[in-house]
């Protein structure tokens, strides 16, 4: 997946040689400064409260991702592959989710006459077996940003709207703020107890790795937001709201969708991060290779 996942150049400005013709004196000229490609090959996510450590390393072939093997501790020591399969075009076309030689899920994807991603399907266990349990469709901008989310839920009688998602960018290519209709419980096609969440983020001007190569939108969909900002957030606000729900939360505790955080990043020369810090402690740290 390396130039698959997202086919764009970040060529920057150019600087140009002037010359006056009426005199010998040399002109000074910014450096010429290219865009470096760079691609994952480590990432560790650690949460010293519960005691969490998370790894994904990458494994490339054909020029493209083939492989995330990912190792974590919590709550149980577990290893699990991640598998990308492509299509004739180069896209991503299925990643399956393999434990211990084990397909235990997988996703397909199915693109528009642009290659733009516009459904994601998730396969799951039904009864022992692989079944088709959700899917996502994504809508866009003229800019091609995703711009709305919307997850169904397959398996009831009919297909159930679980979570819709809208996003918000501004003029810097950045997603600065969401709005989430979640249901949080249901009994076949009643909804029990629901709630919208609005999220507003900001952002520092240095290269986002997860915008560059987006492997999360293939491996966990659920959590594509950070994969749609050209930067890296530096601070996430979330707050609920029962305007627009038809039951409400009930009695559910909602103090997991209601935080401030905020972050800070080390960057490397080429401004790509090296490491995330949470205020609360928790750390991620990224290794790449570059062209």
């Amino acid at each position: 997946m390396i130039k698959n996942l997202r086919n764009y150049c970040f060529l920057l400005a150019l600087s140009l040689l002037t010359m006056n013709c009426g005199s010998e004196e040399e002109v000074d000229t910014e450096p010429v400064v290219e865009d470096t490609a760079c691609y994952f090959t480590r990432e560790v996510f650690t949460n010293p409260t519960t005691g969490q450590t998370r790894t994904r390393e990458f494994v490339y072939g054909n020029d493209r991702l083939e492989v995330i093997n990912e190792t974590t501790n919590f709550p149980t020591a577990t290893t699990l592959n991640l598998v990308a399969e492509y299509d004739a075009q180069g896209r991503v076309s299925r990643t399956v989710t393999l434990q211990n030689g084990r397909e235990m899920q997988y996703y397909t994807f199915e693109y528009d006459n642009q290659s733009l991603l516009r459904k994601i399907n998730l396969f799951a266990d039904r009864n022992g077996t692989l079944g088709l349990n959700s899917s996502m469709e994504l809508e866009y901008n003229a800019q091609k940003q995703i711009t709305t989310s919307k997850n169904y839920f397959l398996l009831g009688s009919a297909p159930l709207l679980t979570n819709d998602i809208t996003y918000t960018y501004d003029a810097n290519g950045n997603m600065i703020r969401s709005r989430e209709y979640r249901i949080l419980s249901f009994r076949g096609a009643e909804v029990l107890a629901d709630v919208v969440i609005n999220m507003q983020y900001t952002h520092d001007d240095k290269i986002n790795p997860h915008y560059r190569v987006p492997y999360l939108q293939y491996t966990y969909p659920n959590t594509m937001a950070i994969t749609l900002s050209k930067n890296n957030s530096v601070s996430v606000v979330s707050s609920t709201s029962t305007e627009g729900t038809q039951k409400g939360p009930g009695t559910l505790d909602l103090r997991p969708f209601n935080y401030s955080r905020t972050f800070t990043h080390s960057y490397s020369d080429k401004n790509w991060p090296l490491t995330r810090n949470g205020a609360d402690g928790t750390s991620t740290t990224y290794t790449y290779i570059c062209e």
